[in-house]
């Protein structure tokens, strides 16, 4: 998971965010978080959602495949599980049509690159998926796909 400073710059970019986009987000399901902590910090960076799920309670291959519905998919760590098939099931299963899945990165490596790196080049590669990426600073990034 991604440090204390990191979370606190996430917080602040998501709170200047418009109305409009922030709003949107109701639904969410939050991926890869170690512990009731992580998943605590991470939740109250969204302003008043409906509904969030996370991995302590559903593991993203079973949620993949469930009726739910999510306007965002948070995935706040890269792991060995993250793959394009896992996002094509999120994307064709569990996400809203307009819904976004974010995948937050360290600077740590994996699989010899950074995981910025190692999603762009491994995962998106040959995937339908527009995406951008956010780089907060050398130690943090987000990657938005749509």
């Amino acid at each position: 998971m991604f440090s204390s400073n990191n979370l606190e710059l996430f917080s602040k970019w998501y709170s200047i965010m418009p109305n409009k986009i922030s709003d949107r987000f109701q639904y969410i399901y939050i991926s890869n978080i170690n512990n009731l902590y992580e998943l605590s910090l991470l939740s109250n960076v969204f302003k008043n959602p409906k509904l969030i799920l996370n991995s302590l309670l559903f593991d993203m291959t079973h949620i993949s495949k469930s009726s739910y519905m999510f306007d965002l998919i948070v995935i706040s760590d890269v792991c060995n599980n993250l793959s394009n098939n896992l996002l094509d099931d999120f994307k064709q299963n569990i996400l809203s049509e307009q819904g976004e899945i974010w995948i937050i990165c360290d600077n740590l490596k994996f699989e010899n690159l950074n995981k910025k790196d190692y999603v762009i080049n491994n995962i998106l590669k040959n995937s339908i998926y527009r995406h951008s990426t956010i780089q907060f600073n050398k130690m943090f990034s987000l990657i938005v796909l749509r």
